[in-house]
């Protein structure tokens, strides 16, 4: 799984990542960091199940950086983490899941995160296949149905993008 965490303040930044590595470790679970301070330099979004973002980034703001994510991955997981609770009617604008302040983030952070892991595992039913050691993860909705003879499994895709 894929975790985004864009803050302008790199301090807040790191203070996040921190937090939840060693929350995922404590679960052992393996989780993909990804940390920006500038949303302009994100390549690609379709790969982030879960988005921490800041509301008030210069030059592109949390805000329109959400609607972007949502454009390519609809169902990803977007928490705001902000100091100005003035945005937060807009921050639901955008389908937002959680919106924490940074003030309340030692307390509220790991409870968000918990949900929204709760939410991806709710909304990702994937099958996991492994092929000559790589592993692949077909989402459910994508299988048409699966077939079987002498110990051969042919998966039948609704799009064959695998």
């Amino acid at each position: 799984m894929n975790i985004l965490i864009c803050d302008d303040n790199q301090n807040d930044a790191a203070q996040i990542e921190t937090a939840l590595q060693q929350h995922c470790s404590v679960l052992a679970i393996k989780m993909n960091f990804f940390v920006y301070t500038d949303p302009l330099q994100i390549e690609s979004l379709q790969t982030f199940d879960i988005a921490f973002l800041d509301i008030d980034i210069p030059e592109q703001n949390g805000i329109s950086l959400a609607r972007r994510l949502h454009e390519i991955k609809p169902d990803a997981v977007i928490i705001f983490v902000t100091n100005f609770i003035q945005y937060a009617p807009e921050g639901y604008e955008v389908r937002a899941f959680r919106y924490l302040l940074k003030t309340d983030l030692a307390q509220k952070l790991i409870p968000a995160f918990d949900l929204a892991l709760s939410e991806v595992a709710n909304t990702h039913q994937f099958l996991t296949i492994s092929i000559n050691s790589e592993t692949l993860d077909i989402p459910l909705q994508n299988i048409l149905y699966l077939e079987s003879h002498r110990r051969i499994i042919v998966l039948h895709l609704v799009h064959e993008e695998h």
